[in-house]
């Protein structure tokens, strides 16, 4: 059983018990949010390295890999209780 909080108005709320499953719990994101995100952090990198030089073109490449990791971290874990 899940606890739901429902407005049922623009004052009043209720708390009510729902079984799991009426209440699935939320999927992972859709591959085509990773892609999307992988696509957006390949451009910015892909800019760092026609505009940018030296140590800070690294440091770009670092947190855009960064940033990918952990996107794609996010779609592998198991969804939350």
């Amino acid at each position: 059983m899940r606890r739901v909080l429902r407005a049922s108005g623009a004052v009043c709320a209720t708390l009510a018990l729902v079984p799991d499953e009426l209440n699935p719990p939320p999927a992972a994101p859709p591959p085509s949010k990773l892609i999307t995100a992988l696509v957006a952090y390949s451009v910015i990198a892909l800019l760092a390295a026609f505009t940018l030089t030296g140590k800070f073109r690294i440091v770009v490449w670092i947190f855009m890999a960064a940033f990918a990791i952990k996107s794609w971290l996010h779609t592998r874990r198991p969804p939350e209780d």
